[in-house]
């Protein structure tokens, strides 16, 4: 399981149902920097998207919010969890560990 003690500055859930993840992903981050999502550098400079959807996106994946993928993206901590769930936290706030994400589900 992945740790991180940080207040996330944004949090976001991936429904699935009409934005792919990295869409969900890009309006996140732009909320976060108080920016058009146009604005932001291009999400295929820090990770693969269509890699990142197809891997939420596929029929035999897991909806396991144990699993978290973590990875930084325009100098912030992203951390998706097997469910949807996104965290963005700000970097320096990172360093002592603590559970990621709340066990409750997410409305």
């Amino acid at each position: 399981m992945t740790y991180c003690d940080c207040e996330p500055e944004h949090e976001a859930v991936w429904e699935g149902d009409e934005a792919t993840l990295s869409e969900t992903l890009i309006e996140a981050i732009a909320t976060v920097e108080g920016v058009r999502p146009i604005e932001l550098e291009p999400l295929a400079d820090t990770i693969d998207a269509v890699a990142l959807d197809t891997l939420f996106e596929s029929s035999d994946a897991v909806r396991d919010p144990e699993q978290i993928f973590f990875f930084s993206v325009s100098g912030w901590n992203v951390f998706v969890s097997g469910d949807g769930r996104i965290q963005i936290c700000d970097p320096a706030e990172s360093s002592t560990p603590s559970p990621l994400f709340e066990s409750a589900a997410v409305d």
